[in-house]
C-alpha cells in the first residue's frame, strides 16, 4: 500500500480541528514536527483565524495526567 505525500497529509491535517491534532501528533516523529512548525501553524491561522482561540484552550499533551484518578 502506498502512502500519500506528505504535502497531501499537511493539506488534510491543516482541515482539523486543533484537538485531534493534539492527538495525531503521536501517529508518527514527522506528523508532530508538522504539526509543531510554525510553518503549519501559520497556515492554520490563515485558514481559521479562530483557531489561535482554540490552540489557548487546548492544553498541550505532554501536560496532561492520565494516570491520576478522578475526583468526583
Amino acid at each position: 500500500m502506498e502512502s500519500l505525500p506528505h504535502d497531501v497529509v499537511e493539506l488534510i491535517l491543516e482541515r482539523l480541528a486543533v484537538k485531534a491534532l493534539m492527538r495525531f501528533k503521536c501517529v508518527s516523529k514527522q506528523w508532530k514536527t508538522t504539526i509543531e512548525s510554525e510553518y503549519f501553524k501559520q497556515r492554520l491561522l490563515i485558514r481559521d483565524p479562530s483557531v489561535l482561540l482554540q490552540v489557548l484552550v487546548v492544553p498541550p499533551t505532554h501536560e496532561i495526567d492520565h494516570t491520576r484518578e478522578r475526583v468526583p
